[in-house]
């Protein structure tokens, strides 16, 4: 009986010892429930590159001006030069007379110098500026219906006191200035247009034959037949047409 117990308890010890040498057998680990879980932070992109395929709006464009025509230009000033021959115009006594206006425009007047009292000295040239008679940007008074009709100058003198006096012109050349309404100037030469008019003799005033009679208050110049205009044309390009002295009444306005 004693043998057989300690044969048992022998049993016991080395089941026990295999036990612990088994490759198969699991350890259970209880986890730690106080370590900080790890935070994973994402890293955002800061690339500002703009997408090839989004298009921008464009931003402070300028408006597209309209084109001006000669429609759009008006003769905004006009100056005359005057040529003296060897008989000058008389002071005080005589009177000239200045217009500028289209031709075939019904004798509408664009720019005159009326009454002109000043003497206009023998061989010597003399600008004078005409004042504006017509409204600036009337259709007659544009570029473009001078250029259609041509233009035309008419002067006219008359002294007063001395029927038998004449003025000797020798040559007329005038300046015609074309701007828009805002005072910018025509394009093409048209700012500053120069137009000389070679007149050749062109005496005004008591002519061989004429009645040097009429009846006058000394203000006026009366109805005598010696009291003439000089008309001087252009075609429709401004080229100057040949000088005409006529009748202070020849009705001759186109």
């Amino acid at each position: 009986m004693k043998k057989q117990s300690v044969l048992f308890f022998l049993l016991l010890i080395s089941a026990a010892l295999q036990a612990q040498t088994r490759p198969d057998t699991l350890k259970i680990v209880k986890p730690n429930t106080n370590i900080t879980p790890v935070k994973t932070i994402v890293k955002q992109s800061t690339s500002t590159t703009t997408p090839t395929n989004i298009q921008t709006k464009p931003t402070g464009t300028a408006p597209t001006q309209p084109t001006l025509t000669d429609a759009d230009y008006y003769l905004a000033g006009a100056v005359i030069k005057v040529t003296t021959g060897n008989d000058n115009k008389e002071p005080n006594t005589s009177t000239a007379f200045f217009y500028v206006r289209p031709r075939k425009s019904n004798g509408m007047v664009a720019y005159k110098l009326e009454d002109y009292a000043n003497e206009i000295k023998a061989n010597q040239s003399t600008d004078l500026r005409l004042d504006r008679a017509a409204t600036l940007i009337s259709a007659q008074n544009s570029l473009q219906y001078f250029k259609q009709n041509g233009v035309s100058v008419v002067i006219t003198y008359c002294n007063k006191n001395f029927c038998t006096d004449a003025w000797k012109i020798n040559g007329i050349t005038i300046t015609l200035e074309f701007k828009d309404a805002n005072g910018n100037p025509a394009p093409s030469g048209y700012a500053s247009k120069t137009i000389s008019f070679p007149v050749s003799s062109g005496t005004l005033g008591f002519t061989a034959g004429c009645n040097p009679l009429w009846i006058t208050d000394g203000k006026t110049c009366g109805h005598s037949d010696q009291l003439q205009k000089m008309l001087l044309k252009t075609d429709e390009y401004f080229n100057p047409l040949p000088a005409k002295i006529v009748g202070y009444h020849t009705d001759d306005v186109n």
